[in-house]
């Protein structure tokens, strides 16, 4: 019974704290693997749709995008830096995909020699290109042979209901950067 209880606390626990380094004016984060490792996120990075995570800062945001290809099975990863800068790759296996995660990205510029950054991690279900793509088929499908019925009132209801991005978990921390 405690074994359990302990085992319940423990995968309910926060993930550990993200760790910033300064490279010149950029400030760079590096997220904790144990963020891959939630129970909610890596159901989601099994599932072959894309999650994807938005770092937040007051001023910018940054983006990782991972999809699990289960026809060539890799993981298809995207990054884009808060100064919008994109990294593309495939990666192997899980581990390889731990490893990649550790590399820090850009999420903001550091005007002084310290600044205080409140960080917010969004973990998205799906990426707005697959949003995009699911509403251009409800829309091409949602069409009904009944004149009683308004299709487009009946697609507009299904992509309100069922599209949107609601996170799966989402944690913030407050961080300081320094040169």
């Amino acid at each position: 019974m405690v074994s359990a209880l302990l085992a319940l606390l423990l995968a309910a626990a926060p993930p550990d704290r993200p760790t910033l380094t300064v490279a010149g004016d950029r400030v760079l984060v590096a997220l904790p693997p144990s963020i891959l490792k939630q129970k909610e996120v890596r159901a989601r990075l099994e599932s072959a749709l894309t999650t994807t995570f938005i770092v937040k800062t007051k001023d910018s945001n940054a983006r990782i995008e991972i999809r699990y290809d289960l026809w060539d099975e890799v993981y298809r990863v995207k990054r884009v830096d808060a100064a919008g800068r994109v990294a593309q790759q495939q990666i192997a296996n899980a581990a390889q995909l731990e490893a990649w995660w550790r590399t820090p990205v850009e999420i903001a510029r550091l005007a002084g020699d310290r600044a205080a950054l409140d960080l917010e991690l969004v973990v998205l279900p799906f990426s707005a290109a697959d949003e995009s793509d699911a509403r251009q088929w409800l829309s091409k499908s949602g069409g009904t042979r009944d004149p009683s019925i308004d299709s487009k009132s009946v697609v507009d209801a299904l992509i309100g209901t069922t599209l949107s991005a609601r996170p799966i978990v989402s944690y913030r921390w407050s961080l300081e950067a320094r040169r």
